[in-house]
């Protein structure tokens, strides 16, 4: 599976534009100038994000697929062109978009229902959540890649009826895909249901850090804030959608049936599987706590784009949509710790006595994307304490 970034290498600190294929990866400025790449386009791969990349189409990168297809089958061009071919673990990796906007969905049923029946056991699913994909707009200045250290926010948190300032006591991970856009729409022109899909470039792996306590008391009446705005991780390489084309299933059904701007003919959504490992910091041992899939969505990707426009908000290349957090059917299938201890009443155990409720400074989350059981894409972040505040 091929995906693209942003990179340097300890002997060149330039960044440029890879794309990672296995174990190798392929710079495309260095190829471009040795004239496999169509020259005009150098500064589309002679930069520091893949914004000027992604707005060269689908037709370019085929092409470029090809060339580095060939190349990688035959051992005449892999000695001619290994000035430009790097091991992957001989690389920088480096942020890989100018993120404007960056927008998190709430489209999984089973997470909806299941944070509900925590705060609202009666009433789990609100009505309006069968109607329209739920989203809020999120900090896209805090977006950061693998391997970054998430420091553990301040914040007002409730304790015995009354704010008090504090350590969040409650960070917790969610597992999610992401969606990054790959055409700018047109501010005030919604983006018809039927042309959504081609607004995606392509699919990255999300992870939005949530400090619950925090959120808990500030998030009414008008949503999350500082509660979510002090990280959110992503895959470092995005893999272009058609990737992915071997991968899509039928949509699950929907019941009510949407509004017609919301109807698609034969919705379809991907079968890609998530994995969530959990390092604590006592022992360093990794145990998988989470197996779940995004097939399990309620709602679609083109679904958030029609959506997310049919106010004739505009988007533009390189804005993020995050799915939310991806829960399935049963226990084992928990996208978030605020599920899995049922907001720490029932502690996770873990090996060697070691249990929890939500991360410890120190603890290592690993999200992993996979497709045919072979690991595409991670996220690796460890805890941190705040020093000062």
């Amino acid at each position: 599976m091929l995906a693209y970034g942003i990179f340097n290498t300890k002997n060149d600190t330039s960044l440029r534009v890879g794309l990672k294929k296995g174990k190798f990866v392929f710079d495309l400025k260095a190829l471009c100038e040795l004239g496999q790449l169509d020259k005009n386009s150098l500064d589309c791969y002679a930069t520091h994000s893949l914004n000027k990349f992604i707005a060269l189409g689908k037709k370019i990168r085929a092409q470029i697929k090809e060339v580095v297809m060939n190349i990688e089958a035959n051992e005449t061009l892999l000695q001619q062109f290994k000035a430009a071919i790097y091991l992957e673990q001989d690389i920088i990796e480096h942020m890989p978009l100018t993120i404007g906007g960056y927008t998190d969905f709430y489209a999984s049923k089973q997470h909806a229902t299941n944070i509900g029946s925590i705060f609202r056991p009666d009433n789990p699913l609100l009505p309006n959540w069968v109607h329209l994909p739920i989203a809020y707009n999120g900090r896209a200045s805090s977006i950061v890649i693998d391997k970054h250290n998430i420091i553990r926010p301040h914040g007002q948190i409730l304790q015995d009826g009354k704010p008090i300032f504090a350590s969040c006591r409650k960070l917790d991970f969610e597992v999610e895909l992401g969606v990054i856009i790959g055409r700018d729409s047109t501010l005030g022109t919604p983006i018809k249901i039927e042309d959504a899909a081609d607004y995606i470039f392509g699919i990255c792996l999300v992870n939005d850090w949530s400090a619950r306590d925090i959120q808990a008391w500030e998030y009414q009446p008008l949503g999350p804030f500082t509660s979510k705005s002090f990280a959110t991780s992503i895959s470092s390489f995005i893999i272009p959608i058609e990737e992915f084309d071997a991968y899509k299933v039928n949509a699950n059904m929907q019941n009510p049936p949407p509004l017609p701007y919301l109807h698609e003919t034969n919705p379809i959504t991907y079968d890609i599987q998530l994995e969530v490992e959990l390092t604590p910091h006592e022992t360093q041992i990794a145990h998988t706590i989470t197996r779940t899939n995004f097939k399990y969505m309620y709602w679609t990707i083109n679904q958030w784009i029609a959506q997310h426009t049919v106010t004739g908000c505009n988007l533009k290349i390189g804005d993020l949509l995050a799915s939310g957090t991806i829960s399935g059917n049963n226990s084992s299938s928990l996208g978030s710790l605020m599920e899995i201890t049922r907001n720490g009443q029932q502690p996770l155990e873990l090996q060697q006595g070691v249990k929890r409720s939500f991360l410890e400074n120190g603890d290592k989350i690993r999200i992993k994307g996979l497709v045919d059981n072979t690991v595409f894409a991670s996220i690796e972040s460890t805890v941190k304490e705040m020093k000062e505040c």
